[in-house]
């Protein structure tokens, strides 16, 4: 059974992820994949529905971040990398529990091809997931209406430039002054290293101010924190179910599929099936993603509710015909297949 869990939040990238899984420890250099060249670029893949187009700079540019795993740095710790003639291969561990292994092709400057493999370390019996992207340089000018590291789907959707960057200055002074949004923001910078000098300690000082003023995201992060027992933190497993409770409480997506799991795995509460269904349930209604996924798999394994595959497969195809996470959407496909082949033997 694929852990579709611990991959929710990297796959999705639109969400913020829990920064309390940071690895730094034997890690080597940051990884450096080829840099494509700058310009407007088709990109298409086994996951993409039509095809999309960035805008690429290419001093900016990091393909691992941008196109394969967006939390490299925060979520994975680098094993190896080879570099040879128009070819990069990357492998690390990320999450503690996947082991990412990207090889990229091309000259980068016309073409490129990127293959990624995600295969669970913990699950001998779970089938590796693929996904392959390829690029095609358009042209060395970017539409108008399309600036510097946003991407524009063939439906006309556009994304947030993946080269937005903080004000550092100013997000500290806001924090200082009280400002929750600051504090949290300054938070993850201080998580990540970005822009300043990495301090997980200053990390968990802003998150509990901003926590404390019922900010959500905070609330959530703070959560991931104690679960972890990092920032100076002790490792809380009470702790992180209350900050996560308050975050559901007031419908932060990731907190109700975390609040679910919890319950499931009497994770700082007694164990309720009942209970995790509830929160697997209730943003999935709303339409939230992850939470879809995660109800899919609850009426997959029968968890707080009746086992039921055609439910299960009919969520899962509405994880598979989004957008928003390629790899997300590759996982739903591959359960899909696997229950309609148990339904056709069953």
């Amino acid at each position: 059974m694929l852990k579709i869990f611990s991959l929710v939040l990297s796959l999705t990238g639109f969400l913020a992820c829990p920064i309390a899984i940071a690895q730094t420890a034997n890690t080597l250099t940051s990884p450096t994949p080829p840099q494509r060249a700058t310009g407007w670029w088709k990109v298409t893949g086994s996951l993409i529905e039509g095809t999309s187009h960035t805008c690429i700079s290419q001093a900016k540019d990091n393909l691992i971040k941008h196109e394969t795993w967006r939390n490299f740095d925060s979520q994975c710790v680098v094993n190896s990398e080879k570099k040879q003639v128009r070819k990069y291969t990357l492998t690390a561990t990320c999450q503690e529990d996947v082991q990412f292994t990207t090889v990229f092709e091309g000259d980068f400057q016309k073409k490129y091809t990127v293959t990624t493999k995600l295969q669970f370390l913990s699950d001998d019996s779970a089938k590796p997931a693929t996904m392959v992207l390829k690029g095609e340089w358009i042209s060395a000018t970017c539409p108008p209406d399309v600036a510097p590291g946003v991407q524009k789907h063939s439906d006309g959707k556009k994304t947030k430039s993946v080269y937005e960057e903080f004000d550092v200055a100013s997000i500290t002074i806001k924090a200082d002054s009280g400002d929750a949004k600051a504090q949290y923001d300054l938070a993850l910078l201080y998580a990540s290293g970005d822009g300043v000098a990495e301090s997980k300690d200053k990390a968990a000082h802003y998150l509990q101010l901003a926590a404390n003023q019922n900010l959500k995201e905070a609330q959530m992060e703070l959560s991931a924190f104690y679960l972890q027992g990092i920032g100076g933190l002790q490792q809380d497993y009470e702790m992180a179910f209350k900050w996560a409770l308050k975050a559901a409480q007031q419908g932060h997506p990731y907190a109700c599929v975390v609040m679910a799991n919890f319950y499931e795995k009497g994770i700082g509460v007694a164990s309720n099936d009942e209970q995790a269904f509830y929160w697997a349930n209730k943003m999935a209604t709303a339409g939230d993603l992850n939470s879809i996924n995660n109800l899919a798999r609850y009426y997959e394994e029968g968890i707080g509710v009746k086992k039921d595959f055609k439910k299960a497969i009919t969520l899962y195809l509405k994880v598979a015909k989004q957008n928003e996470s390629k790899l997300l959407a590759l996982l739903a496909k591959e359960r899909i297949n696997d229950l309609k082949k148990q339904l056709k033997n069953s």
